[in-house]
């Protein structure tokens, strides 16, 4: 069924074009157009008897009826009669399960538009644009179970409830709705159905979710049912709402935030609140992707990565594709002006700071939409709640104890359909004020929502955690985070013990742009990147023997140096800076040394961090550095960072794979008292510090750039068997880790202390 839906598409696009694909923006809206004429009569066979319609133009007007399809469609579809209606694949075949299923596997393709023609291809970039990732039935289920059960039983019945989801999709929670608060509420299915609000940015999705309510409610009833859910997106409210046939038209040109997408303040769904709003909102950033847009229209734009020569041939596109241009211009606009809409957004205000992302919206607009005992359940990234950069919007949740449940889930078993690396959130708030917030971590399948072990803590527990945010730390378990708790009782965190540390990035190469090149030439210093380092070793990699496709390549890896007994060559840079604007960057980090660490890494990595100390020279973006104008402190930062204690709370506390100064900041460190400590290790007599810095030291002095750095902490009466073996244990010591909760750390980290 899926290919005869594709075929039908494509073979008769060049007909209705006239072979002409030049005008982007119309492919895009006939393809949008015929996908909708086959799903509309799929969904009206499922509706309405055989012989009510004979006839897919009558299935159309039977959709257009209910408000369901747009009327410009119809009579698209009337005008071109004679060359659409033979081939239309519009009977339910036996095989295909629901149309539901069928809609969500063909949005698993990508659809490719060039000069000469039009195809689909297997890929992702339009889905992830329109965070079309619909959730699984049985994940939907076990949201609205854990939220019956522990929410909706109480007061108010059920079917006298307002139930809104502001992305809806196929309606997956609302079927979930059905079949718990029907089945374990006793609820009447017909009344539910009456109380179901939603809304969706895409027409089909939208009518698919409305045709699966419809059969549980009497025909004449239909009508009320159809008029609870909107097309168009909900973080855009504005005075100019487009009409129905408009936001087709824009959602066909993918224009998702142009502003007539939007609703009114005033209107049905804005202008309303709900007793319970559930749902699994887009997880996308709201930022125009430049490579992600060509990559289907002009493949060639989409290859090149260095942003001024792509600006350039884009710029070239107004007279070569005029076209496609119209098409770029049009959704960049949209982009552009979202940021004003946005700001100009009623119920939003927390979600906007920094970059704008779509699951932090949804969910501010959610809690802004609740009545007075209201309650949500909301499917979301885990960085809501654990990235500071959300920290104004969890504290309005979670500081007034409006923040009920946390369920922390590992992608590993591949509940989504997206990297296994991923980690998402069932978050459950309301309207009330409650004083525990009940968290349970480390799920990995929906069936253990019902019966995972939960922590109770408040919102003092997480400041005391996480001081500078108060955010949820990355914890794959209750114990993790019982742990947590513990060391940070008796442990300070960085920033109380190392305040005179400066933190930075120093070369971006996109926005440093106009000042690199990919040639060395007299004047230009080579740009040293996070793939050059790893623990205690500058030279870990190298650009050289390498040709430009292997260097510049979307993600191109560096080539490991072996280990000899000879010195490492040092690494060869793929991009250079200009000298004089390098001067102008380094005027902001005075010290002769910087301690750098890999930015981009992941707490499933075989270290997660990864350290060493540089001369101060032109780092990019994958290189984080602090600097401390004593130098004893920066060595013995360099042994702390490179440590597996401290890289074991760095997995626990580290949201996502950026490993930046705010999370360095609240990583518990070993109290300087405990470092003055005189121990006897290995046969040798000093304070712990002074054992530490004596290895690091001797670790140092291997390296040219490091060797003056060094040598006044060498201890040349020392000699150290498993130099780096012998740091870790020191650490242990210098943090006081009793053997359970050593055994603890490394249980709930991976690591090996």
């Amino acid at each position: 069924m899926l290919q005869a839906i594709q075929a039908y598409v494509t073979n008769h696009l060049p007909a209705l074009l006239k072979d002409d694909f030049s005008d982007v923006g119309q492919v895009k809206i006939y393809k949008h157009y015929l996908e909708a004429i086959v799903f509309s009569c799929l969904n009206a066979q499922g509706l309405f008897q055989p012989g009510e319609i004979p006839d897919p133009g009558t299935a159309l007007e039977r959709m257009a009826g209910l408000g369901l399809l747009s009327r410009d469609i119809c009579r698209f579809f009337g005008k071109h009669a004679g060359l659409l209606s033979g081939e239309i694949p519009w009977r339910r075949e036996a095989a295909v399960p629901s149309v539901a299923v069928l809609y969500e596997t063909l949005l698993q393709q990508d659809f490719q538009v060039t000069e000469t023609g039009a195809c689909y291809q297997t890929g992702k970039a339009i889905r992830d644009t329109a965070g079309a990732y619909y959730t699984p039935p049985q994940l939907a289920r076990a949201l609205v179970e854990d939220l019956y059960w522990n929410e909706c039983r109480q007061e108010t019945p059920v079917t006298e409830r307002s139930y809104v989801d502001f992305s809806c999709g196929c309606g997956e929670f609302y079927q979930a709705m059905l079949q718990v608060l029907c089945g374990e509420g006793g609820a009447d299915p017909v009344e539910l159905c009456l109380r179901f609000h939603g809304a969706d940015i895409d027409p089909i999705a939208l009518q698919i979710a409305v045709c699966g309510l419809l059969p549980m409610v009497p025909r004449d009833r239909w009508g009320e049912v159809a008029c609870h859910f909107h097309l168009g997106n909900p973080l855009i409210c504005t005075e100019g709402e487009g009409a129905y046939e408009e936001k087709v038209r824009l959602f066909a040109q993918g224009r998702y935030y142009a502003a007539a997408m939007g609703f009114r303040r005033d209107g049905p769904l804005l202008g309303k609140r709900f007793d319970v709003v559930v749902g699994n909102p887009p997880w996308e950033k709201i930022r125009f992707e430049e490579r992600k847009f060509f990559k289907l229209l002009c493949p060639e734009i989409s290859a090149i990565s260095q942003k001024g020569e792509r600006e350039a041939r884009i710029r070239a596109l107004k007279e070569e594709r005029p076209g496609l241009w119209r098409c770029y211009s049009a959704i960049l606009a949209d982009y552009k002006a979202y940021s004003g809409l946005a700001q100009a957004h009623p119920m939003l205000k927390e979600s906007l700071r920094g970059e704008l992302n779509t699951y932090a919206l949804f969910t501010e607009l959610a809690l802004h939409a609740l009545a007075p005992d209201g309650v949500l359940s909301l499917i979301v990234k885990s960085s809501l709640v654990t990235m500071p950069t959300y920290r104004d919007l969890f504290r309005s949740i979670a500081g007034p104890g409006h923040l009920y449940a946390l369920a922390l889930f590992d992608n590993t078993k591949r509940i989504f359909s997206i990297d296994a690396r991923e980690k998402f959130c069932i978050l459950t708030a309301g309207t009330r004020c409650r004083g525990q917030i009940q968290l349970a971590a480390g799920l990995t399948d929906s069936g253990e929502l019902r019966t995972c072990p939960r922590a109770s803590l408040d919102y003092g527990a997480l400041e005391q955690i996480n001081p500078a945010s108060a955010m949820v730390p990355n914890v794959s378990s209750t114990q993790a985070l019982e742990l947590l708790s513990q060391i940070h009782r008796d442990h300070p965190v960085f920033e109380e013990v190392y305040p005179a540390c400066h933190f930075g990035r120093i070369v971006h190469l996109t926005g440093h742009a106009s000042h690199i090149r990919k040639t060395p030439e007299k004047g230009w210093l080579p740009i040293y990147e996070g793939k050059f380092l790893y623990q205690y070793d500058a030279r870990y990699s190298t650009f050289g023997d390498m040709t430009d496709a292997q260097k510049y390549s979307a993600k191109a890896s560096a080539r490991t140096q072996p280990q000899s007994d000879g010195l490492k060559p040092e690494p060869v840079s793929r991009y250079f800076i200009d000298g004089a604007f390098w001067d102008r960057l380094r005027a902001n980090y005075p010290e002769p040394y910087a301690l750098c660490w890999r930015s981009l890494t992941s707490p499933t990595n075989h270290r997660t961090m990864v350290a060493m100390i540089l001369p101060t020279l032109p780092t990019c973006q994958s290189v984080q550095l602090l600097q401390i104008s004593d130098k004893r402190t920066l060595l013995y930062l360099l042994g702390l960072f490179n440590s597996t204690s401290f890289d074991a709370f760095v997995r626990l506390k580290m949201p996502g794979i950026d490993l930046t100064q705010s999370v360095i900041r609240q990583i518990p460190v070993p109290r300087p008292d405990v470092l003055e400590q005189t121990v006897s290790f290995r046969g040798q007599v000093g304070t712990i510090e002074e054992h530490i810095l004596g290895r690091v030291a001797a670790l140092l002095s291997a390296e040219p750039w490091t060797r003056a750095l060094a040598e006044p902490f060498l201890r040349p009466e020392c000699s150290y068997e498993d130099t780096r073996g012998e740091l870790d244990q020191l650490f242990v010591l210098a943090y006081q880790l009793d053997k359970r909760q050593r055994e603890l750390l490394e249980q709930c980290s991976g690591m090996t202390l």
